[in-house]
């Protein structure tokens, strides 16, 4: 495995390499930025990005790489998930 985010371009050029944990038939990926996990399809690889907040550094798109199984030990590993309407990192002022 390699090491996990933004550990080196792949795929497209100068996208970040996240790790994608499998959830049944679905992929999560951390957003640090949104502090939100973001849920994609099958197969691992490049993706558009799911972050809403305009100022987040994966605005530009990811490419996962799957981590593993999404167990309790990993979500719990991230935190708190983000509620509300705006984005955490940037304040009430950068909604989503």
């Amino acid at each position: 495995m390699k090491t996990p985010a933004f550990a080196e371009p792949h795929g497209l050029p100068n996208d970040p390499v996240l790790p994608a944990y499998r959830d049944g038939s679905t992929l999560r990926v951390w957003c640090e930025h949104e502090r939100t996990w973001h849920v994609h399809g099958l197969p691992a690889g490049p993706r558009a990005s799911h972050c809403r907040c305009e100022s987040s550094p994966l605005r530009g798109g990811y490419d996962l790489e799957e981590a593993g199984p999404f167990t309790t030990a990993i979500r719990e590993q991230h935190g708190r998930e983000r509620r509300g309407s705006h984005c955490p990192t940037c304040g009430p002022r950068q909604k989503h």
